[in-house]
């Protein structure tokens, strides 16, 4: 068992002397946080428990600790809800707990049950256009700034300086031609940038999905910390990957919100660039796997 695990688990067993230790078990999959899962002995449910990697994730768990009780009230679909909130020595919260939502990802639900694609889709759309609609008090945009379409462009603009800066020198001279290509046929045009602004996921990738594949039912929403005001489009990346444009069409016959000009062409360029975003993140922490990992796909997209 390493230190980080040994020192999660301690903090685990003092804060919830009820849990069984015995049952706990890592889910090492995200980008921001360490997540463990654990049995409750006293009642017949398991428990998630999510630690920050690093410091700069501390304000989105705050961001989060204020948003998810007022989504939890305007959204039809169960979201976490952070039943444990254990401050570290500066007061800031240095890990949550909440009651698991059951489920498998909205991926694996589609190869599971295919016949419940349509189903899935109707009830997402149902989801994303409460989520879309949703108007939060000033409390919780103290902590999550409020967005114009200029502030969006900005953003993105940043962005493309960061990957020209870090990633440019990775690629070749033909990758370096494509990538500018992929980044300014989106910038430039005006038409991308015209659309209403909205409270968004931020990441809404499969994997957050959580559904039940023998009742074609949209279980659970996860994992709210890259939640923001921008381009309603960028809910629908993950969508587009698990179930193809296809399941995207079916999601957007319940969706009851104005997208905006070009929403297929911001999809596909949002989807595109998830892989500049592995690559910078392997660069981040320092990581070589990340980074040949995120090359690699790279290619694939670039020369589509």
């Amino acid at each position: 068992m390493n230190a980080n695990l040994i020192l999660y688990t301690s903090a685990i067993q003092a804060a919830c002397p009820e849990i069984d230790l015995q049952s706990l078990s890592p889910i090492d999959t995200g980008w921001s946080s360490f997540v463990m899962e654990a049995r409750n002995v006293h009642a017949d449910q398991s428990w998630i428990f999510r630690f920050p990697r690093r410091p700069e994730i501390v304000k989105e768990l705050e961001m989060e600790i204020a948003l998810l009780p007022h989504l939890a009230r305007s959204l039809p679909v169960s979201i976490p809800q952070f039943e444990l909130i254990v401050p570290g020595q500066d007061g800031r919260p240095a890990f949550v707990g909440y009651p698991k939502i059951p489920g498998v990802s909205l991926d694996s639900a589609l190869v599971d049950n295919p016949g419940a694609a349509a189903s899935l889709a109707e009830q997402v759309g149902e989801i994303l256009t409460a989520l879309h609609q949703t108007t939060l008090p000033w409390v919780v945009h103290r902590l999550l700034p409020l967005r114009t379409v200029l502030d969006w462009k900005r953003h993105y603009l940043d962005l493309y300086q960061i990957v020209r800066q870090q990633i440019y020198p990775l690629l070749t001279a033909s990758g370096q031609q494509a990538a500018t290509a992929l980044w300014e046929a989106f910038i430039r045009r005006r038409d991308h940038f015209r659309f209403a602004i909205a409270l968004v996921h931020g990441d809404l990738g499969a994997e957050h999905i959580l559904c039940d594949p023998v009742c074609s039912r949209v279980t659970g929403i996860l994992d709210w910390e890259d939640a923001c005001t921008g381009d309603p489009a960028l809910d629908f990346v993950g969508l587009l990957q698990a179930g193809g444009e296809e399941f995207v069409r079916q999601v957007l016959a319940s969706y009851r919100r104005e997208l905006g000009a070009n929403f297929w062409a911001r999809l596909r360029f949002y989807t595109k660039i998830t892989t500049f975003y592995e690559i910078l993140f392997g660069l981040k922490i320092g990581d070589p796997l990340w980074t040949e990992a995120g090359l690699l796909r790279l290619q694939g997209f670039l020369y589509d």
